[in-house]
C-alpha cells in the first residue's frame, strides 16, 4: 500500500489538480502490478504561516511523505516494460525517485514551488487491508485483488507459532 501525503499551502492544488495527480500516482503503481485500491493520496492544505522552511514561514514549499508497504523498490521489483533482475536495487530506487519527480514537476517547480520527498518502506508483515493480510506480490491471490479492485478472502498459511506458545496452549 502506498500512502502519499502532501503538505502544501492552501490553493497549491485545485480539486482538478488533486484528482489528476492522484490518478497519475495510482497509474504509476499499477505499472508495478499493485491493485489500484492499494494507493492512497491525502492532501493537507495548510495556511502559509503553518509551513516553515529553515525557520522562515513560506507559502512556496510542498512536502511529500510517502509510505510504501506492498513492494520494496529493489532489483526484483516487476515494472511494466523492464525485465526483472536486469537492474540493481540502487538503479531501481533512483529510477523510482526520478518517476516521482516527473509526476510532481508540473505541480511544483513549474508553478514556482520548492518541494521535498521522502519514502519510508514499512515491512509488509506489519500491514492489513480491511482485516485481511494482503497476499504475496505477484501471487494468484494478488492478481485476483487487482482484477476485482478490492480485498477478498484467499487461502493463506499463517506463520507457525513459536514452540513456547504451542506448548502453553495445550
Amino acid at each position: 500500500m502506498p500512502l502519499w501525503e502532501f503538505f502544501a499551502p492552501q490553493g497549491a492544488f485545485s480539486d482538478e489538480d488533486k484528482e489528476a495527480l492522484a490518478t497519475t500516482i495510482t497509474d504509476a503503481y499499477q505499472s508495478v502490478h499493485l491493485p489500484r485500491f492499494y494507493v492512497d493520496v491525502i492532501y493537507h492544505d495548510l495556511p502559509a504561516k503553518n509551513i516553515y522552511m529553515g525557520g522562515v514561514a513560506t507559502g512556496q514549499f510542498i512536502r511529500l511523505r510517502i509510505e510504501q508497504i506492498a513492494r520494496e523498490m529493489s532489483d526484483t521489483t516487476v515494472v511494466e516494460g523492464l525485465p526483472a533482475g536486469t537492474y540493481s536495487r540502487e538503479w531501481m530506487r533512483e529510477y523510482w525517485m526520478n518517476q516521482i519527480d516527473a509526476m510532481l514537476i508540473p505541480y511544483t517547480r513549474d508553478r514556482g514551488y520548492e518541494w521535498e520527498v521522502h519514502i519510508n518502506q514499512t515491512p509488509v508483515d506489519m500491514w492489513t487491508v480491511q482485516g485481511f493480510v494482503p497476499p504475496p506480490g505477484e501471487s494468484d491471490a494478488e492478481r485476483l485483488w487487482r482484477e476485482l479492485n478490492r480485498p477478498v478472502a484467499y487461502e493463506r498459511t499463517p506463520p507457525a507459532a513459536p514452540e513456547i506458545l504451542r506448548t502453553n496452549a495445550q
